[in-house]
């Protein structure tokens, strides 16, 4: 079996993040060695869109063979491997069903590093049964998520709490018009932030809230 070794994974059980995405509170794993399989682009393919579920056998052969440090020891993942093509790479880990449980990309020079490895090595066929699709390809980042989440929020309990000056003053900032009913207000401001990129206006009314937040504080 052969292995990567001192890599940072992040492993997420509903998404799939670019490692540009990270952020400074997320849990790193800090893994000592890990499997690497080489496999053809589509059971690659295969596990980022899907969660396959793989077979005994394989769980047996991969079984604590993910070392991940722990403080001033070493731990294991049960079952954890990186599989990759010969232009990108996915951490996978599995439960002891062998359903796909979260996934993790690598950092830049990590997955480049894996990359120039496997390409030495033959391709591993893993027998596999897709999943329902969970990991929709995503059209936005993580920030821009987190940001419309916020502006999403305050626009419901404002409503909620029938806030309507401040919900006025938001539409105004962002429609650039006066309008009184509020029950039009929420309609509308709630599908623009559905439907919205993340551009200069809605970076103003995310600014206008954290503000008020501050001011309230």
């Amino acid at each position: 079996m052969k292995y990567i070794y001192d890599i940072e994974l992040n492993f997420f059980d509903d998404k799939l993040l670019e490692f540009y995405e990270w952020e400074e509170n997320d849990l790193l794993d800090i893994i000592k060695k890990i499997p690497i399989f080489k496999v053809s682009h589509q059971t690659l393919y295969d596990f980022i869109l899907f969660n396959p579920i793989v077979n005994e056998e394989f769980l047996d052969c991969i079984y604590k063979k993910c070392e991940i440090y722990n403080k001033n020891s070493v731990g294991f993942i049960d079952y954890a491997i990186i599989l990759c093509d010969e232009t990108s790479a996915i951490a996978v880990e599995f439960n002891s069903d062998g359903k796909t449980i979260a996934k993790s990309k690598l950092p830049i020079d990590s997955e480049l590093n894996v990359i120039e490895i496997a390409n030495t090595y033959k391709e591993s066929n893993i027998i596999y049964k897709k999943n329902k699709i969970k990991n929709v390809i995503r059209k936005e980042l993580r920030k821009e998520e987190k940001i419309k989440k916020i502006i999403k929020t305050e626009i419901k309990n404002l409503y909620e709490k029938k806030f309507s000056e401040k919900l006025e003053y938001i539409y105004y900032e962002w429609k650039n018009k006066y309008e009184e009913d509020i029950e039009k207000i929420y309609k509308e401001l709630m599908e623009i932030v559905e439907k919205c990129e993340l551009d200069e206006n809605v970076i103003k009314i995310y600014n206008l809230i954290n503000l008020s937040y501050k001011k309230n504080r």
